[in-house]
């Protein structure tokens, strides 16, 4: 890890500082006078590298990086988080962002005009990702966490079955966050082919793009909602440096999941909304 990145993970895990930083940096961006532009998706999407290239290539405008903006998935969101913070002492700047954004729209949202970013993910593996970034959640067994043997990959999947609680949370997003803020609909304007879709609203824009394929699409896609040429996307996996890592993949690798549980996500409308059939059956064929 970066002598930089080393710093900002020490102060993240700081409480009293980590509101400090996170209060003046979002001042600091809300008297930005250009459009609001709001990366707004669910977690563990991979759009930490889409806010640094946004603010390097938009320097007048505010650019805003949330997970929820209803109030009660803020308030969801501030009880799960406020557990770990309490054994884990967990970063929560993506709360004073979501509460910062939530006031700065109700003061500046009708005079400006609103560009929203959001990106998603094949839910399985979003949902794997999410389950190891907690992992001493769900599994307080420190050595099943750092093993990767046969074993310990058996219970671990047992607990992301039966333990983990987000299993619903990627297949519902887009309708209790995105379209009850916004009114727009994703699932139903999406370019399954393409892998994006630009929707234009009344006071609200939205580019909505596939994670599985942000290589192909990201700069055309970059340059036809927001005029930027050749968009630079330093796109990295987080995970590599956690300590679960070397578990984390083979647990990807050896996962056998359950017929109905397959059929619970991939049946769902935003799976078939959102992926062709193709893209489903060979997920399928992974996961089983």
């Amino acid at each position: 890890m970066s002598l930089r990145g080393t710093l900002m993970n020490w102060l993240s895990n700081n409480y009293v500082l980590s509101r400090l930083y996170h209060r003046i940096r979002l001042d600091r961006e809300g008297a930005k006078r250009g459009d609001i532009i709001i990366v707004f998706q669910m977690g563990k999407v991979g759009s930490t590298s889409i806010v640094h290239a946004l603010r390097e290539r938009l320097p007048d405008s505010p650019v805003f990086h949330v997970h929820f903006l209803t109030e009660s998935g803020i308030e969801d969101a501030k009880t799960r988080l406020g557990q770990l913070m309490k054994r884990y002492n967990a970063n929560a700047w993506c709360l004073y962002e979501s509460d910062f954004v939530r006031r700065y729209l109700e003061r500046h949202g009708s005079s400006r005009r609103i560009r929203i970013i959001t990106l998603f993910r094949e839910p399985i593996a979003r949902n794997i990702s999410s389950f190891f970034y907690n992992i001493t959640k769900y599994v307080p067994d420190k050595q099943d966490c750092a093993s990767a043997d046969v074993a310990s990959i058996e219970r671990i999947q047992d607990s992301y079955l039966r333990v983990f609680d987000e299993h619903e949370f990627p297949l519902n997003w887009f309708d209790t966050e995105l379209s009850s803020v916004f009114g727009v609909s994703v699932l139903d304007n999406f370019d399954v082919d393409k892998g994006y879709a630009i929707i234009d609203g009344e006071q609200v824009d939205v580019l909505a793009l596939k994670l599985e394929k942000l290589k192909q699409c990201a700069t055309t896609a970059f340059q036809q909602f927001l005029g930027i040429e050749n968009l630079n996307l330093d796109v990295s996996n987080a995970s590599d440096e956690q300590p679960y890592y070397n578990c984390y993949k083979r647990f990807l690798r050896e996962v056998r999941l359950p017929g109905h549980y397959l059929d619970k996500m991939y049946r769902s409308r935003y799976m078939l909304n959102l992926y062709s059939e193709d893209e489903i059956r060979e997920y399928r064929q992974r996961w089983s």
